[in-house]
């Protein structure tokens, strides 16, 4: 019997997360465990990965939101800060209070949001309709001007902490658009890990600033 109890929970771990559907935005999953009326939630920003490109139509947000889910590992990710997982499915798509506050009978607590890659659209669209993040990890985002850096250091002027990590293709951008104009500790990797750090560091920039040994900037 205990053999057997055993089994089935490897069999649910190992089993795809069902991740519900966000009409026009992606998918969610209630992982946290509310702490009274309050639970974290993590917001991550997909960016291109795989067979899925920049934009997506709104009817195909779902799949793609959870190809990505296990695709980089989020729910284990989101899982190490205690927080449930909101996932968009294109990358200019932002996301506000009033779409994570539908998602739950609760109401949401700390805020972690991530954005990877292209997603800096979103991550553009969304700061202002959602409520100060307690956490902001930039994974490799660095296309945009510094208008948006200057959105960002007014959130983390705010109270907010940002993190994150480049790589070599973008770290002219990170350079004269980005560092300049934001306090964001910034850990240094190399070329292949564009898509392959947030497998690796995201988990770690949820809690701390930086993944793990190597060049922070």
């Amino acid at each position: 019997m205990v053999s057997l109890i055993v089994l089935l929970a490897s069999v649910a771990q190992a089993a795809p997360l069902a991740c519900r559907p966000v009409e026009g935005v992606g998918c969610y999953l209630p992982l946290a465990q509310s702490g009274g009326d309050e639970t974290p939630i993590l917001v991550y920003l997909r960016g291109w990965f795989d067979r899925w490109e920049e934009r997506v139509p709104p009817e195909l947000r779902a799949a793609s939101a959870q190809d990505a889910v296990r695709f980089y590992g989020l729910a284990e990710a989101a899982r190490s800060v205690g927080a449930g997982l909101l996932v968009t499915g294109s990358a200019d798509v932002g996301v506000s209070d009033e779409t994570l506050e539908a998602q739950e009978k609760v109401r949401f607590g700390r805020l972690y949001l991530a954005a990877h890659s292209v997603s800096y659209e979103g991550l553009s669209r969304t700061l202002g309709r959602l409520r100060r993040p307690d956490r902001i990890v930039m994974l490799d985002n660095f296309y945009f001007q510094k208008e948006l850096s200057l959105k960002i250091q007014q959130q983390v002027a705010a109270g907010a902490v940002c993190a994150g990590y480049v790589t070599p293709h973008n770290r002219q951008r990170y350079e004269t658009r980005f560092k300049p104009f934001v306090y964001c500790p910034i850990q240094a990797l190399n070329g292949r890990q564009h898509n392959r750090g947030v497998n690796r560091c995201l988990g770690p920039l949820l809690n701390t600033l930086h993944c793990n040994s190597g060049g922070m900037e």
